[in-house]
């Protein structure tokens, strides 16, 4: 139970007699607003009592030159603000604040807009503290209804204890703010702060943290909110982290509250399962996790046939599940690979060439049943799908709803959500189309369309259908499978998906709710096989990397098959393009053999794929770089791993462990 003082709704001569005691007491302010009429102002207020307390000023009702040159002074004797609040008009409004010793001084503005574009928008300078290692602290909501104004204190957010966080609520309605509330939730976030103004409209902040149990108060009154208090905080021993207010007077004003189990977050641990282990990539991966804040990862080697190394990676509490050498990560762009795969398998068994047009195969329709617009999408061929030259835009086929639902609405049809593989195969039969063979731009779109070339020629209801009945089956992959999209769609096994800025959207789906950035409102990846929708297990992925690490063939695929591809792919790497055949870069090396690296990368998601001669890696991560990542990047390459790595060399063959036997 945790020993606290509180008070709501008094004036400035009670609230100053209740802070001085309580201060005497040996209380410190843990929450605090400022507000009623701005010339009159009142105050709520949450001290506790701690073993180890930090010396505390405080600073109340004072206009903003007043409260500048307190907090320039302050600052100059080491002193920091901590807590903050503002109410009044933008032009009028008085300020109080908390400060305490820190050093470095966080990062504290008294005037922000919103709307406007600069440098002093809160957007602006929450872009500016997150690449600068930082995070909101405490925001002040205040101003007129016309003319929103924000004061901001962002803190340190650097080393172990840093955390992933958003703030893109700042003037939402109750009902916006609801929608956001159970979309962050929904991706193990929780409010850590959350005001609002006169006009009740909310600010808000999330983090990815774990303080066990919190409840959310939202637009109360002030019987409620001590009816609140009493149940979550004397009743249950919840923490009042947060207390705000808005409003005239004491009797109207209303109230948001966050009460939490437990004062500090449940901290981060390194855990890693599978084997056998290997210090110096251990070492490599956690400090990547760490410094990206990532919570789960996968990783496995091969030489040449056998899979030497196999972990699954936490970097998270300990309540989150343990990843495992078979957890399916999002595997992104890296579902390229898969697709040349089995391209070079339709072109090995003399079912397709590379100078196919890949319109014979298809016969793509736009939304109106007609021929495509560009009488130049029929000179597409399959080699200019796998090198990236197609001419075809590279990614408004899967990006671009607005656009897609147009081309339907002309045609006198509409496409329903969520839009269908066939819906987009004619919306990309809309697109203009550049000469094909002339321009190398990198194109999910391309890739799009060869899983739906290896659907038609396999004569499966999907590509993935395809993938698994020629390439997984032969080699007794069972852990490669479709992504779905919606949390509550996630399939057992699956990894926790969070992105670095913690964004939320309008729902691809039917419905306008918001949703999570990486669970279904970004990208729609279950029609995404041939680019980006698959999600797979480390071990799985690594036994088709052992197809390319083999010098002698596979079940799969010859290696005549495989080489003359790595050699176009080596000479586009030399001109500067990228190499295309399902890689990123492909470099022939002196005794034959190959390098090559793909890369993906989802707004939640990083993987890679690395070929070196007999060696090759996997490497997943659910999550993508945090814009103050360290030095370490989540490319996972060979690389990374290479001191030592003839330590795993002679490691017996890992494959039958995870139910596939040697190749």
């Amino acid at each position: 139970m945790y020993n606290l003082k509180h008070w709501s709704g008094v004036s400035l001569p009670d609230h100053l007699v209740l802070y001085e005691n309580a201060k005497s007491e040996g209380y410190a302010v843990l929450t605090f607003c400022q507000y009623g009429v701005h010339t009159a102002p009142l105050y709520v207020a949450v001290m506790i009592k701690r073993a180890h307390n930090p010396e505390q000023k405080a600073f109340w009702a004072m206009t903003r030159p007043e409260f500048k040159h307190i907090f320039d002074q302050q600052v100059k004797q080491g002193w920091g603000l901590v807590l903050l609040s503002a109410h009044g008009p933008a032009n009028g409004a008085l300020f109080a604040g908390v400060f305490e010793k820190r050093d470095p001084i966080p990062l504290t503005t008294f005037e922000l807009t919103r709307k406007e574009l600069g440098h002093k928008t809160l957007q602006a300078i929450n872009a500016k503290a997150r690449k600068e290692g930082l995070r909101p602290l405490c925001i002040a909501s205040y101003g007129e209804a016309n003319s929103s104004r924000f004061a901001a204190i962002w803190q340190d957010n650097t080393g172990p204890d840093a955390v992933l966080w958003n703030n893109d609520g700042t003037l939402d309605s109750l009902d916006t703010l609801e929608q956001r509330n159970v979309a962050q939730i929904s991706n193990w976030c929780r409010p850590v702060f959350l005001t609002l103004n006169k006009n009740q409209e909310f600010c808000s902040v999330y983090e990815a943290s774990d303080v066990g149990r919190f409840e959310i108060v939202k637009l109360t009154d002030s019987i409620r909110f001590e009816l609140a208090y009493q149940e979550w905080v004397t009743e249950k021993g919840f923490l009042p982290i947060c207390v705000q207010a808005a409003g005239e007077d004491a009797l109207t004003a209303s109230f948001s509250a966050i009460f939490v189990e437990r004062e500090k977050p449940i901290p981060r641990v390194w855990s890693a399962t599978g084997g056998p282990d290997h210090t110096h990539i251990e070492n490599n991966v956690q400090a990547a996790m760490t410094s990206a804040i990532i919570r789960q990862a996968g990783v496995a080697i091969v030489f040449k046939k056998r899979l030497v190394y196999a972990r699954g990676f936490n970097m998270a509490e300990s309540n989150w599940p343990q990843a495992e050498p078979t957890t399916h990560f999002r595997l992104a762009s890296c579902s390229k690979t898969i697709t040349a795969l089995a391209i070079f398998q339709l072109i090995e068994e003399g079912k397709l060439k590379l100078s196919d047009r890949m319109q014979d195969i298809l016969k793509l329709k736009t939304p109106a049943g007609d021929e495509p617009t560009d009488p130049k999408f029929k000179e597409i061929r399959i080699r200019h799908l796998l090198e990236h030259s197609s001419g075809l835009p590279p990614s408004e086929f899967d990006d671009d709803l607005k656009a897609l639902t147009t081309a339907f609405n002309n045609a006198g049809k509409t496409a329903s959500l969520p839009v269908s593989a066939e819906d987009t195969d004619s919306f990309i039969a809309t697109l203009p189309v550049q000469p094909p063979g002339h321009i190398f731009i990198y194109s999910d779109c391309g890739y799009y369309l060869l899983g739906r070339v290896v659907k038609q020629l396999r004569g499966t209801v999907t590509p993935i259908d395809a993938y698994q009945k020629h390439l997984f089956d032969p080699l007794q992959i069972q852990r490669i499978r479709r992504a779905k999209d919606l949390i509550a769609d996630q399939q057992p096994g699956e990894a926790r998906y969070q992105d670095p800025l913690l964004e939320v959207g309008t729902s691809v789906f039917p419905g306008k709710e918001l949703l999570p950035t990486c669970y279904g409102s970004t990208y729609h990846l279950e029609i995404l096989d041939g680019d980006g929708g698959l999600t797979g297990a480390a071990v799985d992925v690594a036994r088709l990397v052992a197809v390319l690490t083999s010098q002698d063939g596979s079940p799969v695929l010859k290696r005549e098959t495989i080489v003359p591809r790595f050699i176009r792919g080596s000479v586009l790497t030399q001109d500067g393009r990228r190499a295309g055949y399902g890689f990123d870069a492909i470099d022939k090396q002196s005794d034959g053999k190959f390098f090559a690296l793909k890369g993906g990368a989802l707004p939640d998601a990083h993987s890679a794929i690395v070929i070196d001669g007999d060696w090759g890696s996997v490497s997943l991560f659910a999550g993508a770089d945090a814009p103050n990542a360290g030095s370490v990047s989540l490319g996972g390459f060979l690389s990374v791993y290479a001191p030592n790595r003839d330590s795993l060399m002679n490691n017996d063959d890992l494959f039958p462990q995870f139910g596939m036997p040697s190749l």
